[in-house]
């Protein structure tokens, strides 16, 4: 159904955009210096020529509005070159702290892994083809947590992450990494300039009769602050 995005304003409220009737916006952030809008819309494709069928189609489209006059300054879709490799539904939006893009996290289907875009503002696209978890990406915008997992007998739903990395969105560039294999790493929250990641860790033991997998001394529990500036731990 079609949603619309209101400004209030000394108890007026004027629409600042509204999706079009085949379409719904699934996303939305106000952009750091709370003057522009970035959000996520999907839309019916339209058939190329009128009157004649065509195959069902949606595109998600990355849309900034100016919230003062309600400008479209920017637009772009799934059917663009650059941003066509973009998969699923976009669920999230997240603008980076510097104002220059946004990223886009998605989702294939109820159950699958979030995938995510950076879309800046120049036009330019940046997937990170790992999936992750709800807190995966930073606060800030402009970085990613990498806890690769492994599960136990391939059907277990329970999982261990002898790892934890954080990486830049965009370059790539290694901010932070931890690991150890008698450790698992679970990250709990990020601070909310996204310059700290809260994470705990424990011991895993092996599980009786499950040779192969482990379980979780709760005695062993402790709790750190990992700060990407200086690639440091404190507990």
């Amino acid at each position: 159904r079609a949603a619309r995005v209101e400004r209030t304003a000394h108890d007026r409220r004027r629409t600042v955009h509204e999706a079009p009737d085949s379409g719904n916006i699934l996303g939305i952030a106000t952009s750091p210096d709370g003057t522009r809008l970035a959000l996520a819309e999907q839309v019916e494709d339209a058939c190329p020529v009128a009157n004649e069928p065509c195959n069902f189609r949606e595109v998600t489209r990355v849309k900034v509005i100016a919230l003062r006059s309600g400008e479209e300054q920017f637009d772009m879709g799934s059917d663009d070159p650059n941003f066509a490799a973009y998969p699923g539904w976009p669920r999230f939006v997240t603008w980076r702290a510097d104002g220059r893009g946004i990223v886009v996290e998605g989702h294939t289907g109820d159950e699958a892994r979030a995938v995510f875009a950076t879309v800046m503002l120049d036009g330019s696209v940046a997937m990170d083809d790992s999936r992750g978890f709800w807190l995966k990406i930073s606060p800030s915008g402009e970085a990613t947590l990498h806890t690769p997992e492994e599960i136990c007998n391939g059907l277990d739903l329970s999982a261990e992450r002898h790892e934890l990395r954080v990486t830049e969105l965009v370059t790539g560039r290694e901010l932070a990494a931890l690991s150890d294999e008698t450790l698992s790493f679970m990250p709990q929250a990020w601070s909310p300039d996204g310059r700290e990641l809260m994470y705990k860790t424990y011991t895993v033991v092996p599980r009786e009769g499950r040779p192969g997998c482990t379980d979780f001394d709760p005695a062993t529990v402790r709790w750190y602050m990992l700060e990407l500036a200086a690639g440091t731990s404190t507990e």
